[in-house]
This record gives C-alpha cells, sequence and structure tokens, in this order.
C-alpha cells in the first residue's frame, strides 16, 4: 500500500470511529430523554395525587373579601395591633367564629426595635368571644401587638382609652404593599402619626407621600412633599409625626408605599383645641373607592369628609344622604383632579346621625384608585371612618351597651336581619323593606361591658355601631361562609 492509500485508509477509518462514538452517544442520549419524559410524567401524577389529597385534608374555613392589600383576609390566622396607647387597663376583644374548633391563639408584644416584650396564651372557645388585658403583654413601653390563631380563624378587637373615652378598634389583617390616608390634619393644637407595623422577620422600607393644604387661604395652598427610606425594624413598628415632618395644615392626604415586602399601617389622630375640638381617634387606612362600588356609611355624623386622588385622571363624585325620617338629600357633582386631595361638600349635615353614600361617575375609563375618608370632631369626641365601605351579609362588630345599631337595606327587595350576642343565645330580628334605614337600640341585649355582635342578613345591607356623642364608630369586620 503506497503512501496516499495509507493515509486514505487512515482517514476512513477516523471517520468510522467518529461516526461509532457519534451513534452511541445518541443512542444514550435517547435513553436519557426517555427516561426524563418518564420522571416527568411520574412528577406530575404525584403532584396531582398530593394536591387532591391535600385539598381532601385541609378543611374550608371562613374568609372574607379582599381589600386593598396584598394578603388579604379580614377574617384570619394572624393579626397585628400596631397601636397600643392607652392605659393597661384596656383589653383585647377576641372571637371564634368557627362552630367546631376552639382557637388556641398566641398573643406576642415587641417594642419599637422589634424586641420581645411578652408573651401569652388564650383558648378562645368554638363559637364564642373573650376580653383579655394588654397589661398580660403589654409591659411599660410602647408596643406592637400579634396574635396568632392556631387551627381556627379568628377576629381581634382592641379597647382603647383615648382622651375623650374609649374606642372598639379592629386589629388588622392585612398587609400592604400601599396605605393610604385621605383626612388627617396637623395644625396648631392638632397632629397626626402614622403607626407603621412590621409583623415579619426583615426590616422594609417605606416611602411616604404628602398632599398638604392650608385651607384657611383662597383658594387653598397645596404642597407636596415626602419622607423618603422610613426603615421600620423586622418585628417592630415606627411612628411617624407628620407636623414635625411636613409642617401644620389643615388637610393632609398620605400615602405610604413599600419599595419592598409588607406592613400594616394606622393613623392616631389628636386634637387639642385646634378648630375647637377635644379628643383622639385611631383612623384606618382606607377602602379603594371605584366607579362599580360605591362607599356606604350608616349612622355617621361627619363633620369633614376628604376625597384624595391618587390617580392621573379627574374624575367626579357624588355624595348622597339619608336621615331616619326618610328625608333624602342629593349633593352636586364635584371633580377631583388627578393626584389631588379635595374637601367635599358635606350633604346632609342638617340630618345629623345619616346614612352617607358615595359613588363615582362613570366615564370612558374605568374610575379608581380614589380614596375617601369622614372625620367627626366636636368640643367633646373624636372618631373616624372605616376601612371597609361595602355591604356585607355577616359582620362582627363590636358595641359596648351604650351604643346604637344603624341598618340600611338598599336592595329592591325586604331583607331580614338576625342580631346575635355572640357567645349567648340572645338573638333579635329585624326585617328590613327595600331602601329601609333604621336605628337598633341595644338595650335588649345582656352587655355587660365590650362585646361583639353577630349581624346575619338575607341580603346585604350597611351597617355600622355608634354611642351617642360619636366618641367611637364602628362597621365591623365583613365575614363569608
Amino acid at each position: 500500500m503506497n503512501k496516499i492509500d495509507e493515509q486514505h485508509h487512515k482517514r476512513r477509518q477516523s471517520r468510522n470511529e467518529r461516526k461509532k462514538i457519534l451513534d452511541d452517544v445518541a443512542q444514550q442520549s435517547s435513553k436519557l430523554g426517555y427516561v426524563i419524559v418518564l420522571v416527568c410524567i411520574c412528577i406530575v401524577i404525584a403532584g396531582v395525587f398530593a394536591t387532591q389529597q391535600f385539598t381532601k385534608r385541609v378543611a374550608a374555613v371562613p374568609t372574607t373579601k379582599p381589600i386593598n392589600a396584598i394578603t388579604a383576609s379580614a377574617l384570619s390566622t394572624f393579626w397585628t395591633c400596631p397601636l397600643s396607647a392607652g392605659q393597661n387597663s384596656d383589653t383585647l376583644l377576641l372571637a371564634n367564629p368557627d362552630r367546631n374548633r376552639d382557637a388556641e391563639l398566641e398573643i406576642t408584644s415587641y417594642d419599637a426595635a422589634g424586641a420581645l416584650v411578652g408573651k401569652t396564651t388564650r383558648n378562645v372557645p368554638q363559637a364564642s368571644s373573650i376580653e383579655m388585658p394588654l397589661s398580660a403583654v403589654k409591659g411599660t413601653t410602647a408596643t406592637s401587638i400579634t396574635v396568632e390563631s392556631i387551627a381556627s380563624s379568628i377576629v381581634v378587637f382592641r379597647n382603647m382609652t383615648l382622651t375623650d373615652g374609649t374606642e372598639l378598634v379592629p386589629c388588622i389583617s392585612r398587609f400592604y404593599s400601599r396605605a393610604v390616608f385621605p383626612n388627617l390634619q396637623t395644625t396648631r393644637n392638632s397632629n397626626s402619626v402614622l403607626v407603621l407595623a412590621n409583623p415579619f422577620d426583615e426590616s422594609i422600607v417605606v416611602d411616604i407621600t404628602g398632599n398638604l393644604q392650608d385651607t384657611t387661604i383662597d383658594p387653598p395652598r397645596v404642597v407636596l412633599d415626602e419622607i423618603r427610606g422610613v426603615i421600620i425594624p423586622a418585628r417592630g413598628h415606627v411612628n411617624v409625626d407628620l407636623q414635625a415632618e411636613f409642617g401644620r395644615y389643615n388637610v393632609v392626604s398620605a400615602q405610604i408605599s413599600s419599595r419592598s415586602g409588607a406592613f400594616v399601617a394606622e393613623a392616631l389622630v389628636t386634637f387639642s383645641g385646634a378648630d375647637s375640638i377635644q379628643g383622639q381617634t385611631v383612623m384606618a387606612a382606607t377602602d379603594e373607592t371605584t366607579d362599580t362600588t360605591a362607599a356606604y356609611w350608616a349612622g355617621v355624623s361627619p363633620t369633614r369628609i376628604v376625597a384624595y386622588n391618587t390617580s392621573n385622571h379627574t374624575y367626579s363624585l357624588q355624595l348622597d344622604a339619608l336621615g331616619f325620617d326618610k328625608r333624602s338629600l342629593s349633593g352636586e357633582l364635584q371633580s377631583i383632579a388627578p393626584g389631588a386631595g379635595a374637601v367635599l361638600d358635606n350633604v346632609g349635615t342638617e340630618l345629623s346621625t345619616r346614612l352617607q353614600t358615595v359613588t363615582l361617575q362613570k366615564g370612558r375609563r374605568p374610575a379608581a384608585n380614589i380614596y375617601i375618608s369622614w372625620l367627626h370632631g366636636t368640643k367633646s369626641a373624636v372618631s373616624s371612618g372605616p376601612s371597609s365601605t361595602r355591604l356585607t351579609e355577616r359582620s362582627f362588630i363590636p358595641v359596648t351597651s351604650a351604643d346604637e345599631l344603624s341598618l340600611y337595606n338598599p336592595q329592591r327587595v325586604s331583607t331580614t336581619v338576625t342580631l346575635s350576642l355572640y357567645g349567648t343565645s340572645e338573638k333579635q330580628k329585624v326585617t328590613l323593606a327595600s331602601g329601609a334605614y333604621v336605628a337598633v337600640n341595644l338595650d335588649r341585649f345582656d352587655i355587660d361591658k365590650n362585646a361583639v355582635i353577630d349581624v346575619v342578613s338575607s341580603h346585604p345591607i350597611a351597617l355600622g355601631a355608634a354611642d351617642g356623642t360619636f366618641t367611637r364608630y364602628a362597621s365591623g369586620i365583613e365575614i363569608q361562609p
């Protein structure tokens, strides 16, 4: 064999060897592909089986509709009470709506830095409520409190002593990426302090923007300001004094936005003579109002109503009022500019206690990102509107023996409402005709101090409870079956 033939032979031999190697690899890859596909099929089947098994094992528990939150459950196993100001005689009111299981609770308090202050446990029997003193966990420092339930969902309220009396304030089970307070004030002899709590294990950072109005001049002077980079420690809380940060303004509309993570928020609003008002109220972050969900406030007497438009569009809204004497008043359409806060015409002041309805006008684009809040202020009492303004079929509402319950039926049919003193056999039935608005005296119930009324209606209604001087107001916590 000459050299040329020898070289051709070697090249053919090399090509044959490479082809054999590639064939072997392809064959092994094909086998491996079959194995991978088989494994994936097994995983999917196992996942479906596990999901079915898990679904069968987990019992359904009552929940509520999401309300402007990341995890939104008004009826929850985990609650945070950012503010525990007041006296050690203040209490937690704990209700267990589950009719089949007791709720085993762990109540924990943390200082501003997130250090543990106190911890205790409680048992709430099925379908009942108990009251416990905050002194059991609060200590002597300002604390935020968490309430966690094992196995059963719960509802948590606080009985808090403020400068004008006591308020029954719901704790919070919603975790915000954004919270809005349209109706705050920081003038001389008044102030608003945001209380921002972080019930989680990692610190978070939030930014606060303020739409600030001086309404003593015409037209009102509007200033935009912000506080950037507020750190809320893990398990801790931060108090933000808005007068110290923004200055003195008649109307402050504040928005808190998280850069990452979630938080809970409320505001302590104090009047010590400003506008001849004396008192305090704990104000909740406000629900969003859209053109598909009117806001209903039953049994209110607002002295100021503020709307804050956080969108990029101008929207118009209307306020209507209905009295117990069936007098009805309708306001004019009021426009709210983008990014603006506006004091609304207070329709129905001559009706005293009333039903107030706010509706957004429908337009070519959906109306949203409007936040509306009311404030009641007199020389002896301050109270504020609830976060939730929706119609409900079942609610837990905290009351005292001095409170009156207001009910409104907006439906075209009559509705039957059953009121139960929770944890007892005491009940009262009320039939509401279409469009009826009534006040129910709670004297017939044996209410010693603080209690929970379970309100169940055959159709969605609006409701609220307040004492005669409007030291406090509550709309309750919505519960779904």
